[in-house]
């Protein structure tokens, strides 16, 4: 749901995500598709002059359900 690019984010930047397959633990769904994940950029590196790759990473600490929001710890990077 964000757009982030890596040559303008920086650490702390709000990050929204949507869920687009519902996700199973024991066979049970515990994400569905569709909730949102929110965070935000926990680390930044950018190609040099535009040679090489970049990295970002992500820090989703939040899932919204419907009315409901949820604690979560999980890191992308």
């Amino acid at each position: 749901m964000s757009n982030v690019d890596a040559s303008k984010a920086k650490e702390g930047d709000k990050v929204e995500a949507r869920v687009t397959k519902n996700v199973k633990q024991h066979g049970k769904v515990v994400i569905h598709k569709g909730d949102r994940l929110v965070g935000h950029v926990t680390s930044v590196r950018n190609s040099l002059n535009g040679k090489g790759s970049s990295s970002l990473g992500v820090r989703f600490d939040q899932l919204a359900q419907g009315n409901s929001t949820t604690q979560l710890n999980t890191v992308l990077a």
